[in-house]
């Protein structure tokens, strides 16, 4: 057995593959040598504060860790339900820029907007409402969507957590039970994102576009009704159950690679989210 020492070099690091990127790291220069990922990262009284899990090819002495806190509850969530689960609490924001800002009366970056509140969800049924500014998850202030979804990850469903939320010039604390996201939701959602409707195919053999907004960017490259959705990025869709599934674990990322049919060909292309 080998121990490397080194100090952390920085939090909430990025680290990008070809498929997608990868949040909250820790990052330290203690050697991490291939092979070694799922070793232990130790502080200096022998406590476990993460998961040894990547190293930066192109240099030496940059390694990444997870936290530990994220990497409990990712064994929790796989425990659990088998799978890693995002926490929902049904809402969805947007930054707040200067403009947008001087017309709420507030800070340049202070918070973000609470632009939908979904019926009956966590938010709504703590009293969070549309048009409420954002300002902190437990105790982690959040300036940028980017931020809000960070902390997010943070949240295992069945977690309660206390948000601090700006109305009408008054701060008020509201406690909100984050949830799974609700599966029958997945095709509103899929609409919203995609600009789409699918049905089932015969055989499992992929869900087809029954409607298409011809607004959405999916429409604007050439994609029709009639179309076949085949897979997912890494899911494969042979039925709706499928489709949802992949729609709920990849909605908040930044881009989604399709596998579609026409006929007897197949093509890929990537959508922005």
């Amino acid at each position: 057995n080998t121990v490397t020492t080194g100090v952390i070099s920085a939090l909430n690091r990025s680290v990008r593959t070809d498929k997608q990127v990868f949040q909250n790291f820790i990052q330290t220069d203690a050697s991490i040598n291939p092979g070694n990922s799922g070793g232990p990262l130790l502080n200096i009284n022998g406590e476990l504060i993460g998961i040894n899990t990547a190293i930066y090819a192109k240099a030496q002495g940059i390694g990444f860790a997870i936290p530990i806190n994220k990497a409990k509850r990712i064994v929790a969530d796989l425990i659990r339900y088998g799978e890693v689960i995002q926490a929902w609490i049904g809402v969805t924001v947007q930054n707040i820029d200067k403009r947008l800002a001087k017309y709420l009366n507030v800070s340049d970056g202070e918070g973000v907007l609470i632009k939908a509140v979904i019926k009956k969800g966590p938010a709504q049924n703590a009293g969070i409402q549309k048009g409420d500014i954002l300002l902190s998850i437990g105790a982690k202030r959040i300036f940028s969507n980017k931020e809000y979804n960070t902390e997010m990850r943070n949240v295992a469903a069945g977690d309660t957590i206390k948000i601090r939320i700006l109305r009408k010039d008054e701060e008020r604390i509201f406690t909100v039970n984050a949830a799974v996201f609700p599966i029958e939701l997945a095709l509103d959602l899929a609409q919203k994102l995609l600009g789409i409707s699918v049905k089932d195919r015969s055989m499992n053999k992929g869900v087809v576009i029954s409607e298409i907004n011809r607004r959405s960017y999916l429409f604007q490259i050439g994609v029709r009704t009639g179309d076949v959705i085949r897979q997912l990025d890494e899911i494969k869709v042979k039925n709706i159950k499928d489709f949802q599934k992949a729609i709920v674990h990849y909605r908040k990322k930044r881009s989604v690679v399709i596998l579609l049919q026409r006929g007897d060909q197949g093509y890929y292309i990537t959508v922005k989210l």
